[in-house]
């Protein structure tokens, strides 16, 4: 985690403890289409994650702003340094669809909206 730290530091990105606490337990992950990125993640993994600082090295064109932590089809889920909110951001038309005050509050809206069928509601 120290490495991942160091990296995010480095680059202006924001890793919060959230995000650390979900990553010392799954250390990201992929389902149907839905990923957050884990911390040093080779290429090709077999679970399709993809690894943080990677992720925000090849999409994220403004670092010291926004943090992005996940995917889903078009959809970025980040982390704006401005209004200390995470976001849902529909890439296709480049708007924020919601924004949450915690990431477990994203993963969550994330697996209800795009994984659990109608009608299903997870755990908070």
């Amino acid at each position: 985690m120290a490495q991942l730290r160091e990296s995010f530091e480095v680059r202006g990105l924001h890793l919060d403890d959230d995000v650390v606490a979900f990553l010392r337990i799954v250390n990201g992950t992929s389902f149907d289409g839905l990923m957050f990125g884990g911390a040093a993640i080779r290429d090709r993994d077999p679970f399709d994650r993809a690894d943080l600082v990677d992720l925000n090295d090849e999409y994220n064109d403004q670092p010291s702003r926004y943090t992005l932590h996940g995917t889903w089809d078009l959809d970025l889920y980040r982390f704006d340094n401005l209004t200390r909110k995470f976001e849902a951001l529909d890439n296709g038309g480049g708007g924020v669809v919601e924004s949450f005050a915690t990431f477990g509050e994203l993963v969550n809206w994330a697996i209800t909206t795009h994984i659990l069928k109608p009608g299903q509601q997870s755990e908070p």
